[in-house]
């Protein structure tokens, strides 16, 4: 969908499924985080106010304390999609649409990479488990 929408000139909304389809790579990455509770291997939101004593982090928070190597990446794709969708007054980057969508797809293939070398490497967790 992505590919399409960037190919028909939509740019700035090419960035909503790019970004959904990383968030679906990191999803399936903190699913098998073994020193993550069952609430943290499946965020249900994009961020989370802090909780006393820890836990209850939202996927930004998490990709940063746990992914750092693609945490700017993951935190550009999701901006993009937020502002194209709610902030379009701020979509304004300042460098050429066509450029753009280049950056955040590579942004995007890098999320990508890192999560599937991650789950090729580790044993599967339950959505049972605790």
């Amino acid at each position: 969908m992505a590919d399409f929408l960037a190919a028909n000139g939509h740019f700035d909304w090419a960035a909503v499924p790019l970004f959904y389809s990383g968030h679906q790579w990191v999803h399936s990455s903190l699913a098998d985080e073994p020193d993550l509770v069952r609430d943290e291997r499946h965020p249900r939101k994009h961020t989370m106010p802090p909780v006393d004593g820890g836990g209850g982090r939202g996927t930004n928070q998490l990709v940063a304390a746990l992914y750092p190597t693609i945490s700017i990446q993951y935190r550009s794709l999701f901006d993009m999609s937020w502002r194209t969708r709610y902030d379009w007054d701020k979509l304004a980057t300042g460098m050429d649409e066509s450029t753009l969508w280049k950056l955040l797809r590579l942004q995007f293939d890098e999320v990508r990479v890192h999560c599937d070398t991650l789950n090729k490497s580790r044993s599967r967790i339950s959505t049972q488990a605790p």
